[in-house]
């Protein structure tokens, strides 16, 4: 298996899954309308359309296998529904974290600056 440092399984995997899982939580359990949630994280309704039928985004058992970023997902999901959190600002930095925490090469996780 090739080597990939956090910040590339994040970018490639992990940062979709969230997008993904962040749309599917304003949709299913805010009840929030596919325009409302395309305007509150900037992006398109059709985007979140592709969100909402798994046709966009990474693959969500990642996010699940991880309940500290599954946590963070439902927060920011929480956030955005409430107004709490602006969704076109959500860091990626936690998830990131959490990510590098994870992985037990110690090399993987040198140089990581978001």
């Amino acid at each position: 298996m090739p080597f990939k440092p956090p910040c590339e399984l994040l970018i490639q995997a992990v940062l979709p899954s969230i997008r993904s899982e962040i749309v599917r939580l304003l949709f299913q359990e805010y009840e929030m309308k596919q325009t409302e949630i395309a305007k509150k994280l900037g992006i398109t309704q059709s985007a979140v359309s592709q969100y909402v039928t798994h046709t966009r985004g990474g693959e969500p058992s990642i996010l699940h296998e991880n309940p500290e970023i599954m946590e963070f997902v439902k927060k920011m999901a929480e956030g955005v529904a409430s107004g709490e959190i602006d969704g076109k600002d959500i860091s990626m930095c936690i998830p990131c974290k959490l990510l590098k925490e994870k992985m037990t090469d110690e090399t993987s996780t040198s140089s990581c600056e978001f």
